[in-house]
Parts: structure tokens; C-alpha cells; sequence
């Protein structure tokens, strides 16, 4: 009963301080919702999409419904497909809609800061901390900022917060009782997510440091390396026991376009920072990325650097104070990468850990260090706010307030004698704490969602927004859905559907919003496709109206809101719902078609095309990769010079000027009102599209906006981490643009502009094209989860085109008989064929997914045999030592 009563006493109290920092939704049973960033954009989706998958029975390899199609369970292992909460939820729950997915995420939030508060409290008391103690702690973490703030913003991240204390609670237990599997076992669950399991595994090693002179009697070199040499097995061990899922996810991460960015930093940031670092800490609600810390944790850490407590507490809370002092950590801790501050969730559990040591201590410490330490945080505290803000907001006057209660309360309760003082004094200190996490909580939701009296409406009426819960956007999916046979895509060109509007619709798309796109992918369409795209990382979306491409990619449908610029050529309208009309297309290509053999063309010379050769071009030859000999047998019969476009340079001496200055023949100096570029047009008498093509570069690579008709492209500049490094864009006027000029809208700034050029690509061909593909295009095609299978006719060696992304995964199956894959078109699957009808199955699976999961049965089976090994041994020494 004695254990039993102080758990059921930390659950209550966790729960209630939860509770109170969540009232801000709770109070009126709103969902918790970030509205238009990440969690609405992308977060939402994914549950969306792994819940219908797995309530479907469906494969988590492959969805047709991510972008053009990808891999579900490897790209998303950085979120939720390898997350034992999802699934938990998932199936305990499930959610037919967004809205009610979106409903339960604050009470997931709720049971995951509990289940966080419940494992740092047997973490703390495990090191032998008190109840008042290691409450403090356990609470201070569960409710701490990092909590609030990716719970809300990035809530895949909570599992990761959740889970340290589990490891190192693992990790405890393995060294003081030589115990492996407990270690193994938590590890192994927290590399589930190879990026969290990376972060954690830093904080792992500088734990482990500080364990080993925590519970070491001899501390040499020696006993050292042995140490590591035993924990570092057990960490492998652990990798082997998540390979199936942290395998896979390395892969995919390795194969996307993330991680090239360079990521750049200074030694050391600014004195200003390290000026303002106690209200950074303690103060800055108004900051997203502040730590939040109560002010009582201040002063504890203080006392334990100015009094006897024993050194390795002071080397450990050194160690945290530098890794948030230099920039380099920043990056480390995210790969190496641009910086971040999400790995904030280790330090503030080492100085949760650091306070309830402390404070078991506290007697230790005599009351002069205690009130100096106390009055030095506030008078710096005072001065900073006076310095920086001038004045001191109500907010911080209020934080300060507690903070000086809290004081007031440790100080009672390490200095009275009194038990009924002492536990008085010890609640209010909890109670305390409980109003610092409230009040930032209210205070940061407030800042980032508004009044709480009107977020409940803001919140259900952004929930009905077109690509959410709108009824008509719903109809117009579904009448889609039902017209569609086979792989057949659809165009919904509008900026007010998000780009992952597909996970949840039922429609076959060609956009997608997600950290993990393949390279192949990504670079085709920010690079090799010519066409208009995002100035972020991690997204494409559609072709800027470019017709050849729209087709040749399987589109036979186009969404397209009334009064819109562009009517799309080749199509008649299906229906209209609402504001929203479906665009048919008279005749498209199917998913896969076959091109002669000798129609080809290396990747060096489809890089020398302009953009309207290379929408025709893909129609007429297929595009090799330069060391791809096999698809390049004898010689080419291709002839760019056959294709109907034309290209006209344009001088910078031809180009009318409105609020700009040209200071020589590349450079341009905008006003400050913006200006503009007038562009002569040339005119064609026939039917196509004129695309506008410029080499474009603000000085020292800064943030910029370049606009044209009703289309922009925004570059975010070199300094956002999530920046796309791009100069040269090509812009499609359409079918229907008659001037003979075309205005370029720029905002203030020095410039580097050259390369101006205007293109044609007539449609004339388009028929003659459309035709010659689809007399040996891929028929009787059945699309299953994880591929596709059809017939396919050709009369001469061909090679069969699929618009699908190629990727390790695929197996290719020609008549019964297995056969090579080839990446052609820069990102696409295709296949040879020799002449004749040929019976075609591509089947996905992610690749080393079965290679990871007999390393993981293995490493199991290796687990469950070595512990009961070791529990025999151990009984069997036992009864020796005993007889």
C-alpha cells in the first residue's frame, strides 16, 4: 500500500496538471488545431492516410494516393508509420474524418504527458529522489514548453519526449543491475523513429557519461572503456531489435532530396543572445522556440554550482549549458543539418532530473547560497527585461511572481521542521508550478491561435475549408473517383487545396507536401521538368498548365475554380459543383506506354532542350541516363530539329523598364515601390503555349518575390533552412495569352538577371502524338495496392514507359519471367520489350524491408534466449553460493 498510495498520487496530480495546461481546448471542446501550418498541411494528412490504409487492410508499402504515388511505410517512418502511439490510437480509436481525427489529438496529447509524467517520476525516485522531488520534476517535464509546443505544431515529435525517460530509466536499471534487456528493449523502441533515435541516442552517450561516475566506485580509463564496450553492444543490439523499421526509414532518408543543404553557422551567437539568456529560459512565452523553464529550476541550478554538491551533477549541467550556448549543437543534434531546436526535450529533462536531485539535497545548502541565488536570477532577470524590452509586461510580472513563490516555498519547505508545514509548503510549490505551466501554455496559444472565446469557430470553420471537410470539395473528389479507370490522375489547380489534399480525398494526384521525397522525384520536378514550382524543400505540385506534360503524366482530370485565369485546351467540362468545375480530357495517355527502341536520348542531351522541346520531346524518345549502355543500342533515330517550337532570345535593350535601373548588362537595381519588366512576345498563328524562361538572382541570395499574370514564385533566401536554391525559372503564359508583351513584377533590390528567352510549343503535333502512344499503350490494367498489372502490344523492340517513380522497390514481371528495371525520363520507370503482346506486373515492396525483419527476428529470438540464459546463470550461481 505504502508504494501503491504515491503512485495513484503522481497520477492524479500529472493528470491535473495536464489537464490545466491543455484548458485552453478543453474548456470548450475545441480540436487542437495549428491552423494552415505543418499539423493542418501535413501532419493531419498522414494520420489520414496510414488510418484508411490500415482499416482497408491495405499495404503500408505503397499508396497511389501519395503524390504520383510513393513508398508509405520507409518515408513515413519519420513520422508516424513506425510510431507505436499511431497505431495505438489508431486502433483503439480510428477516425473516419479530419475533424474527428483532429477531435482526439488533444486527448492523445493528454495520456502521452501523463504517461511522460508517470516514467520521469519512476525515473527520478528510481535514483532515489523523494515524492515532493521527484513530482517536481516529473511534472516540470511533462507540462514543460516542448510538450506544449510540438504537441500542437509537430505532434509526431511527442512520442520521442515521451520515451527518454523510458531509456534512460532502461539504462539505470541496466548498469545498477547488470541487467541488458531493459536497455535493449527501451532503445530499441525509441529508435523506431531513426531521427528522434538519433537525438536520443546523443543524449544516451552523455547520460550514460554521467551514470558511470554516478554509480562507479573506481572510475580509471579502464573500467571506462569497458563500460562503453558493454553499453555500445547493447546499443547494437538494440538497432538490430528496430531494424524493421529503422532500416527502411535510413534508406529512404538517404534517397531524398533533405539533406542537401548547407548547413551554415557561426562559433558563437551573438553577445545579445547570451545577454538574454535568463529571459530566453525562463521568460520569452512570446518566443517559439524559448525553453520556458519555472524560475525555481534557475535557482536550484545556481545552488548547485555555488555549494559542495557532488561534481558530476555540475559537469552534467555544464554539459546542457553549452550545448544551448553553441551553434554547432544546433546542428548536430539535427544531422548535421540547418539548426534546430527540437533535441530542447533532452536538455530540459537532464535539468528536471538536475532540480529533483537538487532538491532532495536541499538540506545540504545553507540559506546564504540559496538567497543569493535567488536574488542574482531576478535583479538579472529585471535588468535584462529593462534593457531589451524597457519595461516589464504583465505577462512576465506575472511569471515573475511565481517565480518569487516558488522561491518563498522551497524555502519553506527545506527550512521548517513541521510535517504538516512541510507538506503545505510542498503543495504549494506544486501548486505553482502548475500555474507557471498554465499561464505560459494559455500565453503561447493565445499568441499563435488567437483569443481562446473565438477559437472554437475559427477553428470548425477552417476544418470545412476546401481539402478538409467541405462537403462540395468531397462531392467533387468522389465524382472524380467514380469516372476514373485504372491510374488516371487529376489536376486540382487551385493554391486553396493543400498539397496533400489526395491523402485523404479519393483521387489519384500529382502533388504531395513531405520531408522524405525521393531525389529522383523532387529533382524532376524542381529541375529537370522545367516547370513552375515551390521555393521549399520537401513539395511539387502540377506542371504551371503545361499541356504535354499534363497528359503524358496521366492526367484526365482538372478541378478549376470559376472565374479562373486558365480554361485547359484539350478538355470539356464534366461538371460543376459549387464554385468548382471538372475538366475531362478529350484523350490522355495511360499510366504506361511503349516508345520504339531507337527513339532515345541521353540526359545530357535533354538538358541542352529548351522547356518546349522537352514537353514534346518526352511524347517522341525516351530519355536515357548517359551510363545506361543496354537502352542505348546502336544509334539514335531521334531529331530534336523535327519539333514544332520555336525560341526567341530577348536583349536586355529590348526590355521595357518601369521603376528599375539597369546597372550593366546582367545587373538591375528595383525601387522601392517594386518594379517591372515589359517583355515583347513574340506572336504565332497557331494553337499552343508560350513559356517565359530567366536566369534570376537577388544580391547575396535573399528572400524575393518574381510575379507574372496571376502566378509567382517566392524565394525564401539562403538564410531559411527549408530554401530551394533556384535561378532560372520558366514561366507558361497559356494557351489564351494574346499580347505581345508580358509584364515581370519585382520587389525592391539589386538583381543579377540574364538568359531572357521565350519559347512556343505549338499543339499541332499533340494529336498525331496522342494517337502513336496509345496504339501500343498498356490496356486491361488492374491497380492493386502495392502495383499495377496489364497488357501491352508492340511491333518492333520498344521500351515500355510507366509515369510511376522508379525506386529500388519495384519488381518487374514481362510474361511470368522477371526482368530489369530502368530509370528513364530522369525519375521513371521503364522496361524493354521485344516485339509482340507481352503480359505486364510491377509489385512494390520497400526496399530492405525483408532484410530489416529477419534482423529483427533475429535479434529477438538472440534477446529472449541470452535473458533466460542469464536469469539460469544467475539462479544456478545462486544455489552454488547457497549450498
Amino acid at each position: 500500500m505504502r508504494k501503491v498510495v504515491p503512485i495513484i498520487a503522481i497520477s492524479v496530480v500529472s493528470l491535473a496538471a495536464v489537464r490545466a495546461a491543455l484548458w485552453y481546448f478543453l474548456k470548450t471542446d475545441s480540436p487542437m488545431l495549428m491552423r494552415g501550418a505543418d499539423a493542418t498541411t501535413q501532419m493531419l494528412y498522414y494520420k489520414m492516410l496510414l488510418s484508411d490504409l490500415i482499416h482497408q487492410g491495405q499495404s503500408l508499402f505503397w499508396s497511389w494516393q501519395y503524390g504520383i504515388g510513393g513508398d508509405v511505410y520507409g518515408q513515413f517512418a519519420y513520422y508516424y508509420s513506425t510510431s507505436l502511439t499511431f497505431y495505438l490510437t489508431t486502433f483503439l480509436t480510428g477516425a473516419s474524418t479530419i475533424t474527428t481525427l483532429a477531435t482526439q489529438h488533444t486527448y492523445v496529447l493528454i495520456i502521452q504527458m501523463v504517461i511522460a509524467s508517470l516514467f520521469t517520476y519512476a525515473l527520478f525516485t528510481y535514483r532515489g529522489n523523494g515524492f515532493v522531488a521527484a513530482s517536481f520534476g516529473a511534472i516540470m517535464y511533462s507540462t514543460s514548453f516542448v510538450f506544449i509546443q510540438y504537441g500542437l505544431t509537430l505532434d509526431f515529435m511527442v512520442e520521442a519526449f515521451v520515451l527518454l525517460p523510458v531509456v534512460l530509466l532502461g539504462l539505470e536499471i541496466t548498469v545498477r543491475r547488470k541487467i541488458a534487456f531493459p536497455f535493449i528493449l527501451t532503445m530499441a523502441l525509441a529508435l523506431l523513429n531513426f531521427y528522434f533515435g538519433y537525438i536520443t541516442t546523443l543524449f544516451v552517450m552523455c547520460y550514460a557519461i554521467f551514470l558511470f561516475f554516478d554509480t562507479q566506485t573506481v572510475t580509471t580509463w579502464r573500467n571506462f572503456v569497458r563500460y562503453a564496450l558493454h553499453l555500445s553492444l547493447y546499443y547494437v543490439c538494440s538497432l538490430a531489435l528496430a531494424a524493421i523499421a529503422f532500416i527502411p526509414a535510413v534508406y529512404q532518408y538517404l534517397q531524398s532530396d533533405r539533406h542537401g543543404q548547407e548547413a551554415k553557422y557561426a562559433l558563437f551567437f551573438s553577445w545579445d543572445f547570451y545577454f538574454q539568456l535568463p529571459k530566453t529560459l525562463f521568460l520569452s512565452y512570446q518566443e517559439a522556440d524559448a525553453m520556458l523553464l519555472p524560475l525555481i529550476t534557475g535557482v536550484l541550478m545556481i545552488c548547485l554550482l555555488m555549494t559542495k554538491q557532488p561534481k558530476r551533477y555540475k559537469y552534467f549541467l555544464m554539459v546542457l549549458i553549452v550545448m544551448i550556448c553553441i551553434p554547432y549543437m544546433y546542428s548536430v543534434f539535427n544531422g548535421f543539418a540547418a539548426m534546430q531546436r527540437r533535441w530542447f526535450y533532452g536538455v530540459y529533462l537532464g535539468i528536471a532530473l538536475l532540480s529533483a536531485e537538487t532538491m532532495t539535497r536541499v538540506r545540504t545548502i545553507q540559506w546564504q547560497p540559496y538567497l543569493i541565488a535567488s536574488m542574482s536570477l531576478l535583479v538579472w532577470l529585471i535588468i535584462v527585461l529593462l534593457v531589451s524590452d524597457q519595461t516589464i509586461t504583465a505577462v512576465n510580472m506575472k511569471l515573475l511572481v511565481i517565480g518569487i513563490g516558488s522561491m518563498i516555498a522551497l524555502g519553506g519547505y527545506w527550512l521548517v521542521q513541521t510535517k504538516r508545514w512541510r507538506i503545505g509548503f510542498a503543495s504549494s510549490l506544486l501548486l505553482l508550478l502548475f500555474a507557471h505551466s498554465t499561464l505560459q501554455a494559455h500565453f503561447y496559444f493565445t499568441r499563435v491561435l488567437g483569443d481562446a472565446s473565438t477559437y472554437q469557430t475559427l477553428s470548425r470553420e477552417f476544418l470545412q475549408l476546401p481539402g478538409y471537410d467541405n462537403k462540395i470539395t468531397q462531392e467533387v473528389a468522389q465524382l472524380i473517383q467514380q469516372r476514373t479507370q485504372g491510374i488516371q490522375r487529376t489536376i486540382w489547380a487551385d493554391d486553396a487545396i493543400p498539397d496533400n489534399a489526395s491523402f485523404y480525398y479519393p483521387y489519384y494526384s500529382n502533388s504531395t507536401y513531405q520531408s522524405l521525397i525521393p531525389l529522383n522525384i523532387h529533382q524532376y520536378y524542381k529541375e529537370h521538368s522545367q516547370t513552375l514550382q515551390s521555393g521549399s524543400v520537401s513539395r511539387y505540385a502540377n506542371y504551371d498548365e503545361r499541356l504535354y506534360q499534363e497528359l503524358w503524366m496521366a492526367n484526365r482530370f482538372q478541378v478549376i475554380k470559376d472565374r479562373a485565369r486558365h480554361i485547359p485546351y484539350h478538355h470539356q467540362a464534366m461538371a460543376t459543383l459549387g464554385e468548382w468545375t471538372i475538366y475531362e480530357a478529350k484523350e490522355t495517355l495511360p499510366v504506361g506506354f511503349a516508345i520504339p527502341a531507337d527513339q532515345w536520348l541521353t540526359t545530357s542531351e535533354a538538358e541542352q532542350l529548351t522547356s518546349a522541346a522537352f514537353d514534346q520531346a518526352i511524347w517522341q524518345a525516351v530519355i536515357v541516363h548517359n551510363n545506361d549502355q543496354q537502352l542505348q543500342q546502336g544509334s539514335s533515330n531521334f531529331d530534336p530539329s523535327k519539333l514544332v517550337t520555336a525560341t526567341k532570345k530577348v536583349a536586355m535593350t529590348d526590355i521595357e523598364l518601369t521603376n528599375i535601373t539597369m546597372t550593366d548588362a546582367s545587373h538591375i537595381t528595383v525601387g522601392e515601390a517594386g518594379g517591372q519588366l515589359r517583355i515583347p512576345l513574340p506572336q504565332n498563328p497557331t494553337v499552343g503555349e508560350y513559356h517565359l524562361q530567366m536566369e534570376l538572382m537577388k544580391a547575396e541570395e535573399k528572400s524575393y518575390i518574381v510575379k507574372v499574370l496571376d502566378k509567382s514564385f517566392h524565394y525564401l533566401g539562403q538564410s531559411n533552412p527549408w530554401h530551394y536554391l533556384k535561378k532560372d525559372y520558366t514561366f507558361n503564359l497559356g494557351h489564351n495569352y494574346d499580347k505581345p508583351y508580358i509584364d515581370v513584377h519585382l520587389i525592391k533590390g539589386q538583381y543579377e538577371l540574364q538568359n531572357i528567352a521565350t519559347h512556343f510549343n505549338s499543339y499541332e503535333p499533340l494529336p498525331a502524338l496522342l494517337q502513336a502512344r496509345n496504339a501500343h499503350a498498356l490496356t486491361n490494367s488492374t491497380v492493386q495496392d502495392t502495383g499495377v498489372t496489364g497488357t501491352m502490344a508492340v511491333n518492333e523492340p520498344s521500351i515500355a514507359i510507366f509515369s510511376i517513380p522508379y525506386s529500388k522497390g519495384w519488381q518487374a514481371l514481362v510474361n511470368g519471367e522477371e526482368v530489369p528495371l530502368h530509370e528513364v525520363n530522369y525519375s521513371f520507370i521503364g522496361i524493354p520489350l521485344r516485339e509482340g503482346e507481352h503480359e505486364i506486373e510491377l509489385i512494390y515492396r520497400t526496399p530492405y524491408f525483408d532484410q530489416a525483419r529477419l534482423i529483427t527476428l533475429l535479434a529477438f529470438f538472440i534477446l529472449i534466449t541470452g535473458t533466460i540464459y542469464q536469469i539460469w546463470y544467475k539462479r544456478n550461481l545462486k544455489n552454488k553460493e547457497n549450498s
